[in-house]
């Protein structure tokens, strides 16, 4: 059974990934999205407005996007090809 911080879960290659990783990257990815998004889009986020973004990712790096969009005030609607 994995530690609530320091556990390990593997991704859909086979791949380790800590829930520390996992963490970094979410916080990572917020700054760089907040830093990225233009200010006027970011004001929308914090009004609550509706923002429509588009992530092309698949395992691990969803998982990250999903967090990060749900951190900065967004929701996800995760999709299929």
């Amino acid at each position: 059974m994995p530690s609530e911080f320091g556990g390990r879960e593997r991704n859909h290659l086979g791949q380790e990934i800590a829930y520390r990783k996992l963490f970094s990257g979410v916080i990572t990815l917020k700054m760089v999205l907040l830093e990225q998004l233009h200010p006027s889009t970011v004001l929308m986020l914090q009004e609550g407005r509706e923002v429509s973004l588009v992530i092309f990712a698949r395992g691990y790096e969803l998982a990250v996007a999903y967090f990060a969009i749900l951190a900065i005030g967004g929701i996800v609607v995760p999709t299929s090809r």
